[in-house]
């Protein structure tokens, strides 16, 4: 079967909450927090066990940076960095034809570091850390087609939270998407370039701590994703992305997503 490696780095850039603010509803006992940015590297791995079927395994590291809400300490940065939780996924294309469609199924481990403290060694809050100390399962499925250079697909995928850590327990999240890619020369031609463009939804159920739902969570963001591709050789391929909220309801008081930028690298043996 083929196997392929890839190296990713993605950015995200959050909206901060002014830090008054966020204290003055910390003080009020909302569970509220003040995120910067976050940057996570990623490794992904990929082994085709037969035509039809595909095993993957991602391991990222994250770092977190954010202000500190607490009394004393508020409008301080602070930040996290260490392994993130390990995915496991397999998809299976059950069905070639008209479009070639795929189930896919997933675990994410708890492998993460969930026990840092930061500069004033106090513990961190569970969203500020790069682990969840949850076993999480995904559930999807996804669609594809190829028309001469365009690469049509789509897919739905829902993940299922579990509580982690600290009995906190992030919330479920369901997203639909759509996206088309262009390339400039036939396809098999190297190097080529393709340009791509993608939509998403998603929508995320309130976090819950100690089986209460929390009230600054979850919400919707609707995406769009323009997207470049550089395909050196067959076995060789760079990509740019850059997932912009054009909308977004975060269910309350809380960092929203300012701008987002992923970039990788990805290798295939065949």
């Amino acid at each position: 079967g083929a196997l392929s490696a890839g190296f990713s780095f993605e950015y995200l850039k959050y909206d901060e909450l002014g830090h008054h603010t966020a204290h003055m509803l910390h003080e009020e006992g909302e569970h509220i927090h003040n995120f910067d940015h976050d940057e996570i590297y990623s490794l992904a791995l990929g082994y085709g066990l037969w035509n039809d079927f595909e095993l993957g395994l991602k391991l990222p590291y994250i770092q977190k940076t954010f202000l500190r809400v607490e009394d004393g300490v508020a409008g301080k940065g602070d930040s996290s960095k260490g392994i993130g939780d390990i995915t496991l996924t397999g998809k299976y294309c059950f069905y070639r034809g008209y479009a070639d469609l795929s189930g896919i199924a997933g675990v994410k481990f708890p492998t993460g570091d969930t026990a840092q403290r930061g500069f004033d060694d106090k513990k961190l809050e569970i969203e500020e850390l790069p682990g969840s100390g949850s076993f999480d399962y995904i559930l999807g499925l996804a669609a594809g087609k190829e028309i001469d250079r365009w690469l049509l697909g789509g897919g739905i995928f829902y993940t299922l939270k579990t509580q982690g850590a600290r009995n906190y327990e992030f919330g479920d999240i369901l997203e639909l998407g759509a996206s088309s890619s262009y390339a400039l020369r036939p396809i098999g031609q190297f190097p080529n370039y393709r340009f791509s463009a993608e939509i998403k939804a998603r929508f995320i159920q309130k976090d819950k701590d100690k089986g209460s739902k929390i009230a600054h969570s979850g919400g919707e963001v609707l995406f769009f994703s323009p997207g470049f591709q550089m395909d050196i050789n067959k076995q060789l391929s760079a990509f740019i992305l850059a997932p912009v909220p054009v909308s977004q309801n975060r269910g309350g008081e809380h960092s929203e997503l300012d701008y987002s930028v992923i970039a990788g690298i990805t290798v295939l043996w065949s």
